[in-house]
């Protein structure tokens, strides 16, 4: 039995490590052909345009081992079925499930790899694709440095509003600042500017109106500068945006999450949702072995091109469900959390009924 884990392993391990290749030499062709204008133009080097790629590479693998996976597992079981091997195994008290255990093991260790590339490497490869872009393209991927219309829940008693943000000028414009004690408003902070002192590690107010509900009436009062009110945000959690999220490893996207949530801003979905299809994409490598597997363990005269076929269909619709339950995630219409992880759901089933209608 031990003899059959390896031949299987070898014959697996060596088919997805062609698709791989294969995948990422054709994505790379593609990208320099669009590229290729850009370069001229900007008279890049042959030696930058080389390390692009090199850094290009981990995020092209991070993308396309799933579907590798999958078109290894449909091209080793079918030639199996072909060759009549798997016949023979069956006959020798070999089920299909004994059969997976190979496959699995090559599966869990490429997801191992596209965890390990998902969370730490292609952020580090982003940020120099990113600055690549910027150097030597001339583009960028953010355009703007404000952000409109920023409400936080600083505290289960306290909400600030702020109408615009200047990250460049650390300057927010039309604060609103409102103490509660349950639904009872005690005071409010209106001011028409707030900058952040780093000296001070505090915010400071502009132009502030000050009203006190506390006493049962009223009591209004105006300050040209207020710096007595300590908030839990600094400058720095205020300005960062969703748009870096892609270029924070695992653990830097986790504590980004904590410390939004701890500065009271109240959506953290998009972040949350882009947290977790960094752990659910490398699963996708498992999950397609219980559709690849039982899709052809029966004899077919359908050649690779059948195969790879089959497997770009499945990566692609798996693709599309993701960015489609990522969007519903972004927007709270779907749990955040179970966005990320519907499509792993929806093809973890597609590969158990495969698996329970294929002959065993």
């Amino acid at each position: 039995m031990k003899i059959l884990d390896r031949y299987i392993f070898r014959e697996y391990f060596s088919t997805l490590g062609f698709a791989i290749l294969a995948f990422v030499s054709l994505f790379i062709l593609v990208d320099l052909i669009e590229k290729v204008d850009d370069f001229l133009d900007k008279n890049v080097e042959l030696k930058l345009i080389a390390q692009y790629y090199l850094y290009f590479t981990p995020e092209i693998i991070k993308l396309i081992v799933p579907i590798s996976t999958l078109l290894a597992s449909l091209f080793v079981t079918g030639k199996l079925a072909k060759q009549t091997e798997l016949t023979a195994m069956k006959a020798g008290g070999i089920s299909l499930y004994r059969l997976l255990l190979p496959f699995f093991l090559v599966g869990a260790i490429i997801g191992g790899i596209d965890f390990y590339l998902s969370g730490w490497v292609v952020p580090e490869t982003t940020k120099f694709k990113e600055q690549f872009d910027a150097t030597y393209l001339g583009k960028t991927k953010w355009k703007s440095s404000s952000f409109s219309n920023i409400e936080l829940l600083e505290n289960p008693n306290r909400i600030v509003r702020i109408g615009y943000f200047n990250k460049d000028t650390r300057t927010c414009q039309n604060v609103s600042l409102q103490n509660y004690q349950k639904s009872h408003m005690l005071w409010r902070i209106d001011a028409a500017k707030m900058t952040y002192d780093t000296s001070l590690s505090r915010w400071i107010f502009y132009q502030a109106y000050y009203r006190d509900f506390q006493s049962g009436k009223e009591q209004f009062s105006y300050a040209a500068k207020i710096d007595t009110v300590q908030l839990v945000f600094s400058a720095k959690e205020l300005e960062e945006n969703n748009a870096a999220l892609d270029q924070m490893s695992l653990d830097e996207h986790w504590k980004y999450i904590e410390a939004r949530r701890r500065a009271g801003f109240s959506n953290v979905d998009e972040a949350l949702v882009k947290y977790h299809i960094k752990i659910s994409f490398p699963i996708a490598c498992l999950i397609v072995i219980l559709i690849g597997v039982p899709l052809s363990a029966e004899k077919k005269r359908s050649g690779i091109a059948l195969e790879a076929g089959i497997s770009l269909l499945i990566g692609f619709l798996y693709i599309i469900l993701q960015k489609t339950f990522s969007t519903l995630g972004y927007k709270g219409a779907v749990d955040p959390i179970l966005s990320a992880w519907i499509p792993n759901f929806l093809f973890l089933t597609v590969g158990l009924v495969f698996l329970f209608k294929a002959k065993k």
